[in-house]
């Protein structure tokens, strides 16, 4: 029995072992398949986690071009619309120009221009009418020498003489004498003579008038009053002005 003991132990032991081997060869089997499936588990994860990130670069960098791209066509069209604003800036400036350079320079030159031929024609129009009536004094006077014949150059002096005395008189009024001192011989004839000495040298400057030009005006006055047409008057001329001093000194 007790032989018949041991061997049933042993069995039973060994049927243990055996059971016990198994079942840590299946656990290490299992942990090893769980093991195998743990890593490829692991590296399918990691291959995902890698295709996601080259998934996540992509994306980016399309994303990042496409900013990229929308910058240089808002860029593009920031230029484009700065270059719109400034043509159109130069032209209203060139616009502006041209309106200041109107109004300060063109618009005053017409306006001096219209000025100009104003006055121009309003100092023609008198002109134009004295020059009429002019060529209708010469007409007349024409037809007045004409019918006046032989005589029309005795006329004509006449008509002229007061016109020649009255510069000769005007010319002598100018004369003007500071200051002159006379010596009287005593008898008074001193003052006189120098006063009576202006209307002679009236008388020298016809004189020298009738040498030079054959105008004769004492004998043309003369004949006037004797009956040729026209009259021409004449009054002496006073004396020049200025201060005289009369000494009397008795000679002899």
């Amino acid at each position: 029995l007790d032989s018949i003991g041991r061997q049933r132990i042993a069995r039973v032991i060994r049927a243990a072992e055996i059971a016990e081997s198994n079942a840590e060869n299946e656990a290490n089997q299992k942990a090893a398949d769980e093991a195998g499936r743990a890593d490829v588990a692991i590296q399918n994860a990691e291959k995902a986690i890698v295709a996601k990130r080259n998934e996540q670069r992509r994306i980016a960098a399309d994303l990042a071009k496409a900013v990229e791209s929308a910058a240089r066509e808002a860029n593009a069209r920031g230029q484009q619309a700065r270059f719109e604003a400034e043509q159109e800036l130069q032209e209203i400036r060139k616009q502006l120009e041209q309106i200041r350079l109107t109004a300060d320079v063109e618009l005053p030159a017409d306006a001096r221009k219209r000025a100009e031929e104003l006055i121009a024609k309003g100092k023609a129009a008198p002109t134009e009418e004295n020059g009429r009536a002019m060529a209708e004094v010469l007409q007349l006077l024409a037809a007045a020498w004409s019918a006046a014949g032989e005589n029309a150059r005795d006329i004509f002096l006449i008509q002229q003489i007061e016109n020649l005395v009255s510069t000769i008189v005007a010319r002598m009024s100018k004369l003007t004498v500071k200051e002159v001192n006379i010596i009287d011989p005593g008898d008074g004839s001193a003052l006189p003579n120098y006063v009576a000495a202006f209307p002679q040298t009236v008388a020298t400057i016809l004189s020298t008038l009738r040498q030079t030009t054959g105008i004769d005006v004492p004998k043309i006055l003369a004949e006037g009053r004797n009956g040729h047409s026209g009259t021409a008057k004449w009054s002496p001329p006073a004396p020049p002005s200025g201060s005289v001093t009369s000494t009397t000194e008795r000679i002899g």
